[in-house]
């Protein structure tokens, strides 16, 4: 009795001694000074490794790690994370292998080294996700998408966070639903649609106020909001908002926010044409990361110093400034965008020195990099630039070669602009005729201002060449045959856009129609079943939703950016449960079906997009056959495919129509069409699916008097 006294007053005695340990290393890193908050956690070192709980040790190695990416100390702070991970994996704890991941992830990160922050924020999301941890979940997804829009990878970063907003009440952090919206915000930011990100980002910052959030935290909302009023120009508004977070993080002390309000606050007054007072600010932003030794940064204050000398035309400093940035940008990976940005900054000052082959040098060098890289603003600067260089040089030939360049990459810009907005029309549906009409507008405007300028380019390459050699007016007038070819491909290209438009319009008005007449009924009280007209409202919503939905993920398919992810897996149970659940969908009917299947039949295909299918033919075989009539689900392997059939009964389609189906918007006028509900675009959206898996999909008789789909797929290549 007295020795197991003795070991339960041991065992709490060490239980106190653990807890006042981690009431320490919490103090410490609650340190608002970053440099103090270090040298406090490392004096714990040696009590913390002088006690048997890998978890508190675990924790405080993850703490001091952050702590010292927060003073750009990226060496020790993996040397850090990596004691810790070697500890968690050899107690084998998953979970908190997951946040170490995560950590070390945003190391990486900061550290501007995104393919391995994405590998490492990858493994965190995956365990929070299999842990059922929500907000931490949410937090890593935010931080991977963030890494992936700085590769440039746009909709893979927006196909991450746009499905966490419906589950926004899910999150209990409302910080971290603030940096949600804060993070869709830069998604849009990066494919130029500014409006919206602002919209974004004044939301996030309401949340943060509302739930009384800390002064660092409001300081990043102030920061991103005056980003926006920058790009859009309002210069006034961001010089307001930036002087805001610069208030605020110097109370914070953080040295990296700091400087980076600084140089904002430089590229603010320069765009007001306060140039001193720019200059002022990129010399202090200079000076704050010269004091944490971030050498990106202070090559990046450097560059705003050269904008204010260049902005001044004092071309030698700007010139001397622009090199010293180029010479440390251009040895990092990753910095693409600032880089290009400080190439044809460069080029543009060699340029105005009148030093013509250092222009060309640099601009090309641009040209070479951002025909990697999605930055198209600064592709058509850096052409600009090649197209003053060749026209300097007399070489007209290579000067339109670049105009034309120009002129694909202003349509592209345009182009993708668009092809944005409509990506996230889904969600705003009471603006998607304006945004549809302006994007018309802009386009007819560019493609004004496209041909305006071509024929500005056109009459000057014909004077001079008439000028010194008129033996080239054969070869003149075969280029310009070539341009007009071009201007007519561009029409046409217009036109289908706006026949697109104009079926889509269609599709939109009716059901919109149908809405407004049910509300003016319900407004004069003309309804007698006011449940029931509402219960027909909501479902004429739903088919709304239902359709911007397939319009968006066709054009996804269209762009290529849907996000496909393809594994191998076994046929013969995937194809059994949903077998099962087609059966109990048609309960009602005289269902059959026929799987020949072996056990170790593979697929390399996205599992969840080849259901999206099977469940589409199997909901338009109910919807689209006569009760009760026969409906018969087949699959077999005939050599090295996959081969899936639906048959039903009547009613069918006939011969002539049986292609077009799988067209978009396709109405045949037969009772199988679109009055039983649908957007009218699931086959077509399923034969992109089966094309992206290079498989086929048709439609002929069927044997029942109905219609047969055949879906034929190749099988896993590694299968014997």
């Amino acid at each position: 009795m007295r020795l197991y006294f003795i070991i339960l007053l041991l065992f709490s005695f060490s239980v106190l001694a653990q807890n006042d340990l981690s009431q320490k290393i919490e103090r410490a890193f609650k340190h608002h000074d970053n440099k103090i908050k270090v040298s406090q956690l490392k004096s714990l070192d040696s009590t913390v490794f002088n006690q048997t709980n890998y978890i508190i040790k675990a924790r405080y190695l993850r703490l001091l790690s952050r702590s010292l990416r927060d003073i750009s100390e990226f060496k020790q702070a993996h040397l850090t994370i990596d004691r810790a991970i070697k500890i968690v994996n050899d107690n084998q704890n998953k979970y908190e292998f997951g946040k170490l991941a995560h950590t070390k992830g945003v190391i990486y990160f900061k550290e501007s080294n995104y393919p391995e922050a994405i590998k490492w924020l990858s493994q965190a999301r995956a365990i929070y996700k299999e842990y059922g941890k929500f907000d931490d979940e949410v937090n890593a997804t935010r931080r991977l998408a963030g890494a992936y829009r700085k590769s440039a990878q746009y909709r893979v970063a927006l196909n991450l966070l746009t499905p966490l907003l419906p589950r926004k009440e899910q999150i209990s952090d409302k910080a971290e639903l603030g940096h949600l919206y804060g993070g869709i915000a830069n998604i849009y930011v990066s494919l130029q649609l500014l409006p919206e990100a602002l919209d974004l980002e004044l939301k996030s910052l309401k949340t943060f106020n509302d739930a009384g959030l800390s002064q660092d935290i409001q300081a990043g909302s102030y920061y991103a909001i005056a980003e926006l009023y920058r790009q859009l120009e309002d210069y006034d508004s961001a010089k307001i908002y930036f002087s805001k977070s610069l208030e605020l993080d110097i109370k914070s002390g953080d040295r990296s926010y700091i400087g980076h309000s600084q140089v904002k606050m430089a590229q603010a007054t320069l765009g007001l044409n306060q140039i001193e007072l720019s200059m002022d600010y990129a010399t202090q932003a200079l000076n704050t990361f010269s004091e944490i030794n971030s050498e990106r940064d202070q090559a990046w204050a450097k560059s705003n110093i050269a904008l204010a000398y260049a902005k001044n035309k004092q071309f030698k400093l700007a010139e001397k400034y622009f090199e010293q940035s180029h010479q440390v940008i251009s040895k990092r990976e990753g910095d693409n965008r600032l880089l290009s940005a400080i190439l044809y900054k460069l080029s543009e000052t060699k340029f105005n020195l009148q030093k013509y082959n250092e222009a060309r040098k640099f601009a090309l060098e641009s040209l070479s990099l951002l025909n990697q890289t999605p930055y198209l603003k600064y592709k058509v600067k850096t052409l600009e630039v090649l197209v003053k260089v060749e026209i300097h040089y007399k070489d007209y030939k290579q000067a339109s070669s670049y105009q034309a360049l120009l002129f694909n990459a202003l349509k592209k810009l345009n182009t993708e602009v668009y092809n944005n907005r409509l990506s996230i029309l889904q969600h705003s549906l009471d603006t998607v005729h304006k945004d549809l009409a302006i994007k018309e507008l802009e386009l007819d405007k560019n493609h004004k201002q496209i041909l305006l300028d071509q024929n500005k380019v056109t009459i000057l390459i014909y004077s001079i060449i008439v000028m010194l050699l008129l033996g080239l007016i054969l070869k003149l007038w075969s280029k310009r045959k070539i341009i007009k070819l071009e201007k007519r491909l561009l029409a046409e290209s217009m036109e289908r856009k706006k026949t697109l438009f104009s079926d889509l319009s269609h599709e939109l008005r009716t059901p919109l129609t149908v809405l407004k007449l049910q509300l003016e009924s319900l407004e004069f009280d003309l309804v007698n079943d006011k449940e029931a007209e509402f219960k027909s409202m909501h479902v004429k919503i739903d088919e709304l939703n239902q359709l911007v939905s397939d319009i968006n993920e066709l054009s996804l398919m269209d762009d290529d950016s849907i996000n496909i992810i393809k594994e191998p897996f076994k046929c013969k149970l995937f194809i059994s449960g949903f077998s099962n659940e087609f059966k109990a969908l048609a309960s009602d009917f005289d269902y059959t079906e026929e799987i020949i299947l072996n056990d170790n039949v593979m697929l390399f295909a996205c599992r969840q997009k080849i259901q999206q299918v099977l469940a589409n033919l199997a909901a338009n075989s109910i919807k689209f056959t006569d009760a009760p009539g026969r409906i018969h689900f087949s699959c077999k392997q005939k050599h090295n495919k996959l081969v899936l059939s639906v048959s039903d009964a009547s009613p069918g389609v006939p011969n002539k129509s049986q292609t077009k189906i799988f067209e978009r918007l396709y109405t045949e006028e037969t009772s199988r069409n679109k009055d039983l509900g649908g957007s009218g675009l699931g086959l077509a959206i399923s034969k992109s699916i089966i094309d992206m898996h290079e498989g086929s999909i048709k439609a002929k008789n069927s044997r029942l008097g109905g219609l047969k789909v055949i879906i034929s797929l190749p099988l896993y290549k590694n299968e014997t």
